[in-house]
């Protein structure tokens, strides 16, 4: 978290920073773009959403409905680091696939 921290405050100080920060419901995403910040959020609440499911949703279903939210990044994005993206954005900071994560930085689009 500090490495991060310290990665962004650099960024600001650039001409024209790579890196922004957004700060949405008490959680801080660092993303090249406000769009790529805006889909792991949306992962993010969909993983608490998942999560307070009973029965919980098998992963096979997780990743559908992960997959369904970023369809024009799905092709490039693994299964596996789109759950670990929403176990990571979730406010709850739990995944239905038993992922867990403290913090959220998407700072690349491809695997």
């Amino acid at each position: 978290m500090v490495v991060v921290r310290a990665c962004v405050e650099v960024e600001h100080m650039m001409i024209e920073p790579r890196l922004l920060v957004r700060r949405d419901h008490g959680q801080v995403f660092v993303a090249l773009s406000q769009e790529l910040a805006s889909y792991a959020s949306r992962l993010g609440n969909e993983a608490d959403t998942l999560a307070d499911e009973d029965p919980l949703v098998p992963p096979v279903r997780v990743v559908q409905r992960y997959v369904t939210l970023l369809s024009c990044w799905a092709p490039v994005l693994s299964d596996s680091r789109i759950v670990r993206l929403a176990a990571a954005a979730s406010r709850t900071q739990r995944s239905p696939v038993g992922k867990s994560c403290i913090h959220a930085a998407w700072t690349q689009p491809a695997p």
